[in-house]
Order: structure tokens, then sequence, then C-alpha cells
């Protein structure tokens, strides 16, 4: 696996790209057009309480019972 810092660059012919991208590139399916890809990844995530990060859950239900009757009626629709 890359090192966060990693920076990779490829060239590909546009012929060699999925249709998708060629398609937002505006570039003809039989192109030799040279396209440079430059790859670098997101920043990490930084560390800390997942509570941070979805929030503390409070509020979604009036009680505790409610929210079990909830989980438990989202398990039954599941088939076996």
């Amino acid at each position: 696996m890359a090192d966060h810092d990693t920076v990779i660059r490829q060239t590909y012919k546009a012929k060699e790209l999925p249709p998708r991208l060629r398609e937002a590139l505006n570039a003809a399916d039989d192109s030799d057009v040279v396209i440079e890809a430059t790859l670098q990844p997101a920043a990490l995530p930084r560390r800390g309480r997942l509570s941070d990060l979805i929030g503390t859950g409070t509020g979604g239900f009036k009680s505790r019972e409610e929210a079990d009757a909830f989980i438990a009626g989202l398990r039954d629709e599941w088939p076996d």
C-alpha cells in the first residue's frame, strides 16, 4: 500500500480510459491523445472519538424501548 504522501503519475492514451472518463474529457474512443493522471491520497481523518464523527445519537427516540422496538422491526424485516 502506498504511503500517504505518495503522488502517483501515470500516462494513458485516451482510448485506454473507461468510456465515462473519455466522455467527461471529450476524447474520442479511438483517440491516441495522451492524458497524464495525477493521483494523490486524500487527507487522513483526524483521530478522535466516534461520537465526534456521527454525533451522540441522542434525540432520535423518546426512550430506549422505542429505539429497541425500531431495531427489532428492522431485524424482523430481513429474510431468514
